[in-house]
């Protein structure tokens, strides 16, 4: 992103990356109004974010539908096992 670049979209990618960063947080849930300008920059760049970073990221638009419960479930489920994996090679380095 550009450097000059200012608002939503930083707040929205760099505040979860950061936390990502200092092994706060395993993943993000980005949740934006349909068709916000802002939340689709967010969008576009945790794509990359979750290649060059690791960090898992979940972006979900609402236009006022419910969301299905499998989406968030899935989502959850995945940032649960890298989790587990992770501190399961924590304890494996201890020992």
């Amino acid at each position: 992103m550009r450097k000059d670049l200012v608002g939503e979209e930083i707040l929205t990618i760099g505040t979860p990356l950061h936390a990502y960063k200092q092994g706060e947080v395993q993943g993000v849930v980005s949740v934006m109004p349909l068709e916000c300008m802002p939340g689709k920059v967010a969008e576009s760049q945790f794509y990359h974010i979750a290649e060059n970073e690791g960090l898992l990221a979940i972006n979900l638009a609402f236009n006022g539908d419910p969301l299905p419960e499998s989406v968030l479930d899935d989502f959850c489920f995945e940032v649960k096992q890298r989790f587990e994996r992770q501190n399961l090679r924590k304890t494996q380095h201890v020992s």
